[in-house]
C-alpha cells in the first residue's frame, strides 16, 4: 500500500500545495487490522498509552467539526517516527487561540478505483482562527474506537515544516493507494 499526503495552504491571494510520500503506519494499525482479520482480540495503546484489548469491531476517523480527538490531527513534533508511537509529540490543540487551529470535519469521499489502483482518501480542513502564524511539523491518523477509545494508527514526520498563517486555511488529504 502506498500512503501520499498533499497539504494546501490558502493565504489571502495564493495557495500553497506540497505533495509527499508518507511511509509511517505504526504497530496500532497492524493490531486493529488483524483483530478484523481474525475476528479476535488484539491489545493497541490509546493516546495516553493505556493497553486495552480491540475485538473485530468498526472503527471511524470522520471526526466532526471542532473535535481534535480523532481523524486527521497534526503538531509540531519533530521527532522521528517510532514504530511504537500512540500520539502525536506535540498536536496542535483546537481552537482560535494562539497556537491553535480550527479543527474541521473529516470527510471520507467514496473509493476511486481506476486501472491503476483504488484510493481511499481521508481530508481535513483547519483555519488559522489566531492573529499568530501555526507551524505544521507532524501529521497523524487516529481512529475512534467502538469503544470509544482514541488510537493513533498512523504518524509522519513533514520533510519540510508548513507554516499556516494567520487569517489562512490549509487542506490537508492522506491518500491510501493500493494496486491493481
Amino acid at each position: 500500500m502506498e500512503v501520499k499526503c498533499r497539504i494546501e495552504v490558502k493565504d489571502k491571494n495564493t495557495v500553497t500545495v506540497t505533495e509527499f510520500p508518507c511511509n509511517s503506519f505504526v504497530r496500532n494499525m497492524l493490531a486493529i487490522l488483524r483483530a478484523g482479520f481474525v475476528n479476535a482480540s488484539e491489545t493497541v495503546y490509546n493516546v495516553n498509552n493505556s493497553g486495552y484489548n480491540v475485538g473485530s469491531h468498526p472503527i471511524t476517523v470522520t471526526a466532526p467539526e471542532a473535535s481534535a480527538g480523532y481523524g486527521i490531527v497534526v503538531g509540531t513534533g519533530t521527532t522521528p517516527v517510532s514504530p511504537t508511537d500512540y500520539k502525536l509529540e506535540n498536536q496542535i490543540p483546537h481552537g482560535t487561540g494562539s497556537g491553535q487551529l480550527y479543527y474541521k470535519a473529516v470527510s471520507l469521499p467514496s473509493l476511486i478505483v481506476t486501472e491503476s489502483g483504488v484510493v481511499q482518501k481521508i481530508q481535513r480542513e483547519f483555519e488559522n482562527r489566531s492573529t499568530a502564524d501555526v507551524t505544521v511539523n507532524e501529521i497523524g491518523i487516529v481512529v475512534l474506537t467502538s469503544v470509544g477509545q482514541p488510537v493513533l494508527v498512523f504518524r509522519d514526520v513533514l520533510s519540510s515544516s508548513v507554516t499556516i498563517p494567520s487569517g489562512s486555511t490549509s487542506f490537508f488529504e492522506i491518500q491510501l493507494i493500493t494496486p491493481p
